[in-house]
């Protein structure tokens, strides 16, 4: 803007060629156009215009400004791709946040077994970091194919861990299962 505001008194006393006011005006319009994206992804990232205007208004270089940035879920940093000081793009892979409140558990079933699970039975689980206890859910989906390289099917459950305490129930746990199959007319 002040490189624009110079150049029109000069361009209509004629110092100048209008070219150049031409390129002072096109770039002028390009600049405001960069401040609006710039603007629009920081709201789309959850700020507000006040704390977009508190950020500008920072001195120093503009790359070196610190911005927040809150996930729009809650949950667990499980992995992060970046450290401090590293300058990002906007579709760059920042961090993986994992909603531990629930752990959906994958039961591998044998193909002949496979046909014997259904939607709302029992699931008794030990898991290896646990070895003592049993921990009880229930088939919540099945699914309808079979993996072609270990011929398994798959039953999902889920366990909840409990609120306002670390989680007991962590991504990636291994154990043993054992699906209640009743027998018929029981």
């Amino acid at each position: 803007e002040k490189l624009l505001q110079q150049r029109e008194p000069l361009a209509r006393d004629g110092v100048i060629a209008g070219r150049e006011l031409m390129e002072a005006v096109t770039k002028n319009a390009e600049n405001q156009n960069a401040v609006k994206v710039a603007r629009l992804k920081l709201l789309s990232l959850g700020r507000t215009n006040a704390e977009i205007d508190q950020l500008v208004a920072l001195k120093g270089d503009a790359a070196s400004r610190p911005l927040v940035i809150s996930s729009p879920i809650s949950g667990v940093v499980t992995h992060a791709d970046l450290s401090v000081g590293k300058v990002v793009e906007p579709k760059e892979h920042l961090f993986e946040i994992v909603d531990l409140s629930s752990v959906w558990v994958r039961l591998g079933v044998l193909e002949k077994d496979i046909n014997q699970i259904a939607k709302g039975q029992r699931i008794e689980l030990t898991l290896a970091a646990f070895p003592e206890q049993t921990f009880a859910s229930e088939v919540k989906v099945k699914n309808l194919a079979l993996d072609p390289q270990s011929r398994l099917g798959t039953a999902w459950g889920e366990l909840i861990n409990a609120v306002d305490t670390e989680p007991k129930f962590l991504p990636g746990m291994n154990g043993q299962a054992r699906v209640v199959v009743y027998a018929p007319g029981k």
